[in-house]
């Protein structure tokens, strides 16, 4: 029976991390575009200006910092008087 191992290797999860936070700055990047030109921000245009498929915009690790993203870009845009 094989020694299954409890912890990860560190460089698999360095290179994740990586990944996230590169996948993170484009879409962050792509609102900013899309709103800056008037567009409303939809997984659709998303997935046209960064290329990433359309499971990335369903993963949990960036629906909580997608929605504050959208939420304060909307405060910016429109603030309440």
């Amino acid at each position: 029976m094989p020694i299954m191992m409890k912890k990860l290797p560190q460089r698999p999860l360095e290179k994740q991390e990586s990944e996230r936070t590169a996948t993170a700055a484009a879409v962050t990047d792509a609102i900013i575009e899309l709103e800056a030109q008037g567009y409303n921000t939809r997984i659709k245009d998303l997935m046209f200006v960064t290329g990433l498929s359309r499971s990335v915009f369903a993963k949990r690790i960036y629906a909580r910092f997608w929605l504050s993203m959208a939420l304060l870009s909307r405060e910016t845009l429109n603030p309440q008087q």
